[in-house]
C-alpha cells in the first residue's frame, strides 16, 4: 500500500448559515469543489469525496463515497475516507476550505516518513485542527470504538494515539495568518473572497480557489 495516495473531501454539512448545500459554492463562476479537486489532484492520485450529493460530483474524476456510520458529524466522514482511502495516510479536506498550501502538505509527508505517527495536525490557539491534517488508517479501529461510546470528536480518538502536532510558529511560515484553515460558512464570506480572487491568483503564497492558471470552464 502507498504511503499518500489519496486525499478526501468531506461534503456532508447541513450548512445551514451559507442557506444552500456548500458543494454547490462557486468562486468566480467557478465551482469551488471543481478547483480544490484540481488543485488536490497536483499532489495526490487519489480523490475520495464523502458526500450525500452523489450527482454533483459525478462530473468529476473522483470516487465517491457515503458515511458507513450516523449521527457522528465529521467523524463520520473521517472513518468514510479511511475506510475508502487507497493509501496508509489520508489528507483530508473540508468541500468550504478555500485555501490550501502544498508546500505544507509536502512538509506534514516528510515529519510523517520520518517519525511513522498515526497522525499529523496542526495546533491553532490550543486546540486541534481537524483538517489539513492527515490520519492513518491505523485510528478506524479507534474511530469506531470513539463513535460506540458517544465521543464524537477527532481530538478524542487521537487522546492516546503517537500524533505529530504542528504548532502555531511553524504553521506561519506556509500560512501566516491560518488562512488554510478558513472556511466559507455566510453568504459574505463569499463576497469577501471572490474580491481577492479577481486580484489574485495566489494570495501569500496560498492557492485559491480561484485561479485562472487551471483553465477551468465556468458553469
Amino acid at each position: 500500500m502507498e504511503w499518500f495516495k489519496t486525499a478526501a473531501i468531506l461534503a456532508g454539512g447541513k450548512s445551514t448559515r451559507m442557506g444552500f448545500d456548500k458543494s454547490m459554492l462557486k468562486i468566480e463562476g467557478v465551482f469551488l469543489s471543481e478547483v480544490l479537486i484540481s488543485n488536490l489532484k497536483k499532489i495526490f492520485d487519489d480523490i475520495v469525496v464523502v458526500t450525500n450529493n452523489k450527482k454533483f460530483y459525478q462530473k468529476f474524476d473522483v470516487r465517491i463515497v457515503s458515511d458507513q456510520l450516523t449521527g457522528g458529524g465529521p467523524l463520520n466522514g473521517f472513518h468514510a475516507g479511511l475506510k475508502a482511502s487507497l493509501s496508509y495516510y489520508t489528507f483530508f479536506i473540508a468541500c468550504d476550505m478555500p485555501f490550501l498550501s502544498i508546500p505544507y502538505i509536502k512538509y506534514m509527508m516528510n515529519l510523517l516518513k520520518e517519525f511513522k505517527a498515526d497522525a499529523a495536525v496542526s495546533e491553532k490557539e490550543g486546540y486541534i485542527e481537524p483538517f489539513q491534517a492527515f490520519y492513518s488508517k491505523d485510528i478506524i479501529e479507534n474511530i469506531e470504538e470513539s463513535y460506540k461510546k458517544g465521543n464524537l470528536m477527532i481530538k478524542e480518538v487521537l487522546k492516546n494515539l503517537k500524533v505529530i502536532k504542528i504548532g502555531e510558529e511553524k504553521l506561519k511560515e506556509f500560512s501566516p495568518k491560518f488562512e488554510i484553515f478558513s472556511n466559507l460558512n455566510r453568504p459574505e464570506d463569499i463576497m469577501k473572497l471572490n474580491s481577492i480572487a479577481k486580484d489574485e491568483g495566489e494570495y501569500n503564497g496560498l492557492i485559491l480557489p480561484y485561479d485562472s492558471r487551471l483553465n477551468l470552464r465556468k458553469n
